[in-house]
């Protein structure tokens, strides 16, 4: 298969910002763009295990593959990547990016069913539900994730004034210079979801490592009882 990587790997780019796809989402195409350059473009589908995915896309955690099914349904449902599921023999699944949903013309493309693969024509993989159209339907998980994305950004989008912040700082007794507090964060563009939690999470810090009382202890000296004539001998020897 004949295709452009600079064209077709602006046009990855240029679709998931329009679609205002998650990191995940974006992580997902470009590694099995990356994969099929690694492997020359070959035509229709091709093998990936869910290990080599995870890495690719560096997703951690136990959740990881959890994670990167509802990932990949996400692209499915968008018409964006077609998914054939691994047969008993070989478990895993085979990935075939749809370049007609990116814009991106191929040399296969441009032939009549010359792009089907042969899980497309027995009907054994994941059909997207909207047709290939990638305007008309987004999955659940891709939602949820533009919800939790945009709850982040208008709780970010106002920052607390040194006022509230000063009058947040005498309810709770914050001994920390409020303005202090306001130019440490200001300085990071208030990239925080919650001020109050901080500001609480810095007095815990201030009482947990603040270093504890000085002891002064007196030192007791006997002062020496001297004569006049001791007195006079050493007043004679100076």
């Amino acid at each position: 298969m004949r295709i452009n990587y600079v064209r077709a790997h602006r046009a990855i780019r240029e679709t998931c910002r329009r679609l205002e796809l998650e990191p995940d989402y974006k992580d997902m195409l470009e590694s099995l763009f990356e994969m099929l350059n690694e492997r020359g473009f070959p035509e229709g589908a091709f093998t990936v295990g869910n290990a080599k995915m995870i890495y690719y896309m560096g997703l951690k955690g136990v959740k990881a593959d959890r994670r990167l099914r509802q990932i990949r349904q996400a692209l499915v449902e968008l018409g964006l990547i077609r998914v054939t599921p691994g047969s008993h023999g070989n478990s895993e699944p085979r990935y075939e990016i749809v370049w007609d949903a990116f814009g991106v013309e191929t040399e296969s493309s441009t032939k009549d069913g010359a792009g089907d693969t042969a899980g497309d024509k027995a009907g054994d993989n994941f059909v997207p539900r909207n047709g290939g159209r990638p305007d008309n339907n987004i999955s659940p998980y891709l939602e949820r994730d533009k919800q939790k994305r945009k709850q982040r950004e208008r709780r970010r989008a106002a920052p607390p004034t040194l006022d509230e912040v000063r009058a947040y700082a005498e309810e709770i007794g914050f001994a920390v210079n409020p303005l202090k507090f306001c130019d440490y964060y200001a300085t990071r563009g208030w990239k925080i979801d919650d001020w109050r939690a901080a500001m609480r999470s810095w007095q815990h810090r201030e009482g947990d490592f603040a270093a504890p009382p000085r002891r002064v202890t007196a030192q007791c000296y006997t002062q020496r009882s001297y004569t006049e004539a001791e007195l006079d001998a050493r007043v004679d020897g100076l």
